[in-house]
């Protein structure tokens, strides 16, 4: 999961249901990637009560809301290890410098034989 914090019209959550295999929902707070911008207060009381929603929403459905800090890469690495997953999906995000981030973490994963799928979850039309 990513700044797309629902359950409902999101395009990433959306196909991995459809594999038909467990579904692993993360949220992984990694403020290294945000560089220049660090959230401020009000972000994070946002950020705080968006995730305690869809956690609630997620376990109305019977799963789990996985939340971690830290590098994402690591942390990534680590719920791979941990679930057994065999496929990643998430949203894109477009600001620049996260945009070079996914592009690059995208190449790794794959270099690393990950399966990897990523959706429009926030415009009209992208940018590209």
């Amino acid at each position: 999961m990513r700044n797309d914090l629902r359950i409902s019209d999101n395009s990433a959550l959306s196909s991995a249901l459809k594999t038909g295999a467990p579904v692993v929902a993360v949220y992984i707070w990694d403020i290294e990637v945000y560089d220049d911008w660090v959230p401020g207060a009000a972000a994070k009381v946002w950020l705080h009560f968006a995730l305690k929603s869809l956690s609630a929403a997620i376990e109305k459905n019977g799963g789990q809301l996985i939340l971690r800090v830290g590098p994402t890469r690591q942390v990534l690495e680590e719920l791979i290890t941990e679930t057994q997953a065999n496929a990643i999906f998430w949203n894109r995000r477009y600001e620049p410098k996260l945009r070079e981030f996914d592009a690059a973490l995208k190449l790794e994963l794959r270099a690393h034989g990950r399966t990897l799928e990523t959706f429009n979850s926030a415009l009209l039309n992208e940018p590209h």
